[in-house]
């Protein structure tokens, strides 16, 4: 990775070149602008000389090029060079569009207009580091939650599985009876490539189509929605039937962070989504329950 950064009366403006290899050396093209005080990050200062385009509490965009791709490469895409005998750019080219798509950079650094290879990104405020459990609080709750709550947590397995099997159960239909008596060698072949079309067809339905709805009514079982302060009880991963705190709810993602310890919070290793915790039933003090019981009488 290459940086650069620009010093103006109010602002450090960061324009950095991001080298990335898959299959084929490429690069892309990231700016931002950061304040001269620097920014607080996860709790910890970064100064303007040290903050990167990448942090999510700036002002950042990336610069595309005109193809519509989101980095700038040599090689062309594959259904150009289907097409072409020419199978890769010139390089020189290559620099001078890139040249020539910079001004949109610098217009917006100064007036914020956004030209048209210009992807903005809105700002994300992170929460504040939250107040982490004593060590003593950190274990885990020997009482187990409800197993339709475990069932929700994992939505997408479910409705990825339960598709397949859908889908398996149509396409063998037509060909079981043939190939429980004499099956011929094209009942054989129907019977695999039945097979191997109903699982990517499965996993499309059953992830894209249905797993939607299955998320919506899962995350109303657990006990969405959720606000800060909230107790909730993890039901996957390593933290499994752990209780902690909602300290931060991302509506935009259906998602939620909840206090775990202080390197969960440096990794965000910490977020889960609405179906993987159910919220927590308060219990009723001892001397409440109690005074609801009727007196014995004499």
């Amino acid at each position: 990775m290459i940086c650069f950064r620009r010093k103006t009366d109010a602002v450090m403006q960061i324009l950095t070149v991001l080298w990335v290899y898959r299959r084929h050396p490429r690069f892309i093209i990231q700016f931002a602008e950061a304040p001269l005080a620097g920014i607080n990050y996860h709790g910890d200062h970064v100064s303007a000389e040290d903050v990167l385009p990448g942090n999510v509490e700036l002002l950042r965009g990336s610069l595309r090029p005109g193809d519509g791709a989101i980095s700038f490469r040599t090689h062309r895409p594959i259904w150009q060079r289907i097409f072409s005998s020419r199978q890769n750019e010139n390089p020189d080219q290559l620099v001078d569009s890139l040249l020539s798509l910079l001004p949109e950079v610098f217009a917006w650094w100064e007036t914020k207009t956004r030209g048209p290879h210009l992807r903005l990104l809105p700002v994300v405020h992170l929460p504040g580091k939250p107040k982490f459990p004593e060590a003593d609080q950190c274990r885990k709750s020997p009482v187990r939650a409800s197993r339709i709550h475990y069932i929700v947590a994992h939505s997408l397995k479910l409705t990825g599985w339960c598709s397949i099997a859908a889908f398996l159960a149509l396409f063998w239909a037509p060909s079981a009876p043939a190939l429980l008596t004499a099956p011929s060698a094209m009942d054989i072949f129907v019977f695999v490539l039945a097979t191997l079309a109903a699982v990517p067809l499965g996993m499309i339905f059953g992830g894209v189509l249905l797993c939607p709805f299955v998320h919506v009514i899962g995350s109303k079982i657990n006990g969405a929605p959720f606000r800060e302060g909230d107790r909730v009880r993890i039901l996957v991963g390593p933290h499994r039937d752990r209780i902690a705190s909602v300290y931060a709810v991302w509506k935009e993602r259906n998602q939620v962070r909840v206090a775990l310890d202080e390197q969960a919070y440096k990794d965000v290793k910490d977020v889960f989504g609405l179906t993987q915790v159910c919220r927590e039933k308060i219990a009723k003090p001892a001397a409440e329950s109690d005074s609801s019981s009727p007196l014995p009488t004499s």
